[in-house]
Protein backbone atom coordinates (compact mmCIF):
# COMPACT_ATOMS: atom_id res chain seq x y z
CA UNK A 1 0.00 0.00 0.00
CA UNK A 2 2.87 2.29 0.65
CA UNK A 3 4.03 1.63 -2.85
CA UNK A 4 0.67 2.66 -4.25
CA UNK A 5 0.73 5.89 -2.22
CA UNK A 6 4.19 6.86 -3.37
CA UNK A 7 3.18 6.18 -6.98
CA UNK A 8 0.12 8.38 -6.61
CA UNK A 9 2.10 11.11 -4.96
CA UNK A 10 4.62 11.14 -7.80
CA UNK A 11 1.84 11.39 -10.34
CA UNK A 12 0.38 14.37 -8.49
CA UNK A 13 3.77 16.03 -8.26
CA UNK A 14 4.44 15.47 -11.96
CA UNK A 15 1.10 16.87 -13.03
CA UNK A 16 1.44 19.80 -10.63
CA UNK A 17 4.87 20.61 -12.06
CA UNK A 18 3.60 20.50 -15.63
CA UNK A 19 0.69 22.79 -14.82
CA UNK A 20 2.94 25.45 -13.36
CA UNK A 21 5.17 25.29 -16.40
CA UNK A 22 2.19 25.66 -18.71
CA UNK A 23 0.68 28.55 -16.77
CA UNK A 24 3.89 30.58 -16.71
CA UNK A 25 3.57 33.50 -19.09
CA UNK A 26 6.17 33.58 -21.84
CA UNK A 27 8.65 36.40 -21.38
CA UNK A 28 10.42 38.04 -24.26
CA UNK A 29 14.17 38.24 -24.08
CA UNK A 30 15.53 41.69 -23.39
CA UNK A 31 18.81 40.87 -25.11
CA UNK A 32 19.56 38.55 -27.97
CA UNK A 33 22.31 35.97 -27.76
CA UNK A 34 24.42 38.18 -30.01
CA UNK A 35 23.96 41.15 -27.68
CA UNK A 36 24.95 39.08 -24.66
CA UNK A 37 27.99 37.65 -26.46
CA UNK A 38 29.06 41.14 -27.58
CA UNK A 39 28.69 42.54 -24.04
CA UNK A 40 30.63 39.65 -22.54
CA UNK A 41 33.39 40.03 -25.14
CA UNK A 42 33.61 43.78 -24.46
CA UNK A 43 33.82 43.24 -20.71
CA UNK A 44 36.41 40.53 -21.18
CA UNK A 45 38.50 42.70 -23.51
CA UNK A 46 38.36 45.58 -21.01
CA UNK A 47 39.30 43.33 -18.13
CA UNK A 48 42.08 41.71 -20.18
CA UNK A 49 43.48 45.11 -21.18
CA UNK A 50 43.57 46.32 -17.57
CA UNK A 51 45.30 43.12 -16.51
CA UNK A 52 47.88 43.51 -19.30
CA UNK A 53 48.55 47.12 -18.25
CA UNK A 54 48.86 46.05 -14.63
CA UNK A 55 51.25 43.26 -15.60
CA UNK A 56 53.36 45.62 -17.72
CA UNK A 57 53.54 48.08 -14.82
CA UNK A 58 54.61 45.34 -12.42
CA UNK A 59 57.23 44.10 -14.88
CA UNK A 60 58.62 47.63 -15.26
CA UNK A 61 58.78 48.01 -11.48
CA UNK A 62 60.51 44.63 -11.19
CA UNK A 63 63.06 45.65 -13.83
CA UNK A 64 63.66 48.91 -11.99
CA UNK A 65 64.12 47.08 -8.68
CA UNK A 66 66.48 44.56 -10.30
CA UNK A 67 68.51 47.41 -11.83
CA UNK A 68 68.73 49.23 -8.50
CA UNK A 69 69.73 46.04 -6.69
CA UNK A 70 72.76 45.60 -8.94
CA UNK A 71 73.99 49.15 -8.35
CA UNK A 72 76.05 50.33 -5.42
CA UNK A 73 74.98 53.34 -3.35
CA UNK A 74 76.80 55.94 -5.47
CA UNK A 75 75.37 54.52 -8.67
CA UNK A 76 71.89 54.47 -7.14
CA UNK A 77 72.19 58.10 -6.16
CA UNK A 78 73.47 59.05 -9.61
CA UNK A 79 70.66 57.09 -11.29
CA UNK A 80 68.02 58.75 -9.10
CA UNK A 81 69.49 62.18 -9.93
CA UNK A 82 69.37 61.41 -13.67
CA UNK A 83 65.82 60.12 -13.40
CA UNK A 84 64.64 63.21 -11.48
CA UNK A 85 66.48 65.50 -13.90
CA UNK A 86 64.71 63.85 -16.83
CA UNK A 87 61.33 64.24 -15.12
CA UNK A 88 62.10 67.90 -14.36
CA UNK A 89 63.00 68.57 -18.01
CA UNK A 90 59.77 66.92 -19.17
CA UNK A 91 57.77 69.03 -16.71
CA UNK A 92 59.51 72.22 -17.86
CA UNK A 93 58.84 71.33 -21.49
CA UNK A 94 55.17 70.68 -20.78
CA UNK A 95 54.88 73.93 -18.83
CA UNK A 96 56.63 75.91 -21.59
CA UNK A 97 54.39 74.37 -24.24
CA UNK A 98 51.32 75.29 -22.19
CA UNK A 99 52.53 78.90 -21.89
CA UNK A 100 53.32 79.00 -25.62
CA UNK A 101 49.82 77.72 -26.38
CA UNK A 102 48.31 80.61 -24.44
CA UNK A 103 50.61 83.09 -26.22
CA UNK A 104 49.81 81.64 -29.67
CA UNK A 105 46.08 81.78 -28.92
CA UNK A 106 46.45 85.47 -28.04
CA UNK A 107 48.40 86.15 -31.25
CA UNK A 108 45.67 84.53 -33.35
CA UNK A 109 42.94 86.44 -31.50
CA UNK A 110 44.78 89.73 -32.17
CA UNK A 111 44.48 89.18 -35.93
CA UNK A 112 40.97 87.69 -35.58
CA UNK A 113 41.81 84.23 -36.88
CA UNK A 114 39.79 81.49 -35.18
CA UNK A 115 41.87 78.41 -34.40
CA UNK A 116 41.08 75.07 -32.83
CA UNK A 117 43.12 73.22 -30.23
CA UNK A 118 44.22 70.87 -33.02
CA UNK A 119 45.55 73.87 -34.98
CA UNK A 120 47.43 75.03 -31.90
CA UNK A 121 48.93 71.56 -31.38
CA UNK A 122 50.45 71.77 -34.88
CA UNK A 123 51.86 75.26 -34.35
CA UNK A 124 53.03 75.36 -30.73
CA UNK A 125 56.41 74.05 -29.60
CA UNK A 126 58.26 74.45 -26.30
CA UNK A 127 60.55 77.03 -27.95
CA UNK A 128 59.26 80.63 -28.16
CA UNK A 129 61.01 81.53 -31.44
CA UNK A 130 59.81 78.47 -33.34
CA UNK A 131 56.26 78.93 -32.00
CA UNK A 132 56.27 82.57 -33.08
CA UNK A 133 57.58 81.61 -36.53
CA UNK A 134 54.92 78.91 -36.88
CA UNK A 135 52.14 81.28 -35.81
CA UNK A 136 53.37 83.95 -38.24
CA UNK A 137 53.50 81.40 -41.05
CA UNK A 138 49.90 80.34 -40.37
CA UNK A 139 48.74 83.97 -40.22
CA UNK A 140 50.47 84.71 -43.54
CA UNK A 141 49.03 81.55 -45.07
CA UNK A 142 45.54 82.51 -43.93
CA UNK A 143 45.95 86.00 -45.42
CA UNK A 144 47.17 84.55 -48.72
CA UNK A 145 44.21 82.17 -48.94
CA UNK A 146 41.79 84.99 -48.18
CA UNK A 147 43.37 87.20 -50.86
CA UNK A 148 43.27 84.42 -53.47
CA UNK A 149 39.61 83.79 -52.68
CA UNK A 150 38.83 87.50 -52.90
CA UNK A 151 40.59 87.74 -56.27
CA UNK A 152 38.62 84.76 -57.57
CA UNK A 153 35.39 86.52 -56.65
CA UNK A 154 36.52 89.76 -58.29
CA UNK A 155 37.46 88.22 -61.63
CA UNK A 156 34.90 87.98 -64.42
CA UNK A 157 31.99 90.17 -65.37
CA UNK A 158 29.47 91.69 -63.06
CA UNK A 159 26.24 89.80 -63.47
CA UNK A 160 23.51 91.74 -65.20
CA UNK A 161 20.14 92.17 -63.61
CA UNK A 162 17.84 90.76 -66.22
CA UNK A 163 14.79 90.71 -64.00
CA UNK A 164 14.01 94.38 -64.59
CA UNK A 165 14.79 96.31 -67.69
CA UNK A 166 14.98 100.02 -67.13
CA UNK A 167 14.25 102.07 -70.18
CA UNK A 168 15.14 105.70 -70.55
CA UNK A 169 12.16 107.94 -69.94
CA UNK A 170 11.94 111.28 -71.73
CA UNK A 171 10.59 114.44 -70.13
CA UNK A 172 7.52 114.22 -72.36
CA UNK A 173 6.83 110.61 -71.25
CA UNK A 174 7.37 111.64 -67.62
CA UNK A 175 4.86 114.49 -67.93
CA UNK A 176 2.23 112.03 -69.26
CA UNK A 177 2.78 109.53 -66.39
CA UNK A 178 0.25 109.25 -63.57
CA UNK A 179 1.30 109.29 -59.89
CA UNK A 180 1.76 105.50 -59.51
CA UNK A 181 4.03 105.32 -62.58
CA UNK A 182 6.11 108.21 -61.25
CA UNK A 183 6.42 106.47 -57.85
CA UNK A 184 7.52 103.28 -59.59
CA UNK A 185 10.16 105.20 -61.59
CA UNK A 186 11.40 106.87 -58.39
CA UNK A 187 11.81 103.47 -56.78
CA UNK A 188 13.42 101.68 -59.75
CA UNK A 189 15.64 104.46 -61.11
CA UNK A 190 16.14 107.25 -58.55
CA UNK A 191 18.83 109.01 -60.62
CA UNK A 192 16.56 109.25 -63.69
CA UNK A 193 13.71 110.48 -61.49
CA UNK A 194 15.90 113.25 -60.04
CA UNK A 195 16.96 114.38 -63.52
CA UNK A 196 13.36 114.56 -64.71
CA UNK A 197 12.02 116.34 -61.62
CA UNK A 198 14.90 118.73 -61.27
CA UNK A 199 16.14 117.12 -58.05
CA UNK A 200 12.94 117.11 -56.04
Amino acid sequence: MNEENTGAETEVKDTAGSETEETKPETTAKYTDEDVNRMINEKYAKWNKSKEEELAKKQAEAEEAKKLKKMNDDQKTQYQIEKLTKQLEEAKSTNAKFAMTKQAQTMFEDVKIPVTSDDLDHVVTADAESTKANVQWLINHDAAVRERTRQEFLTGETPRDTAKSITAVSQKDFDLMDFSDRAKLAKEDPDQFKKLTGGL
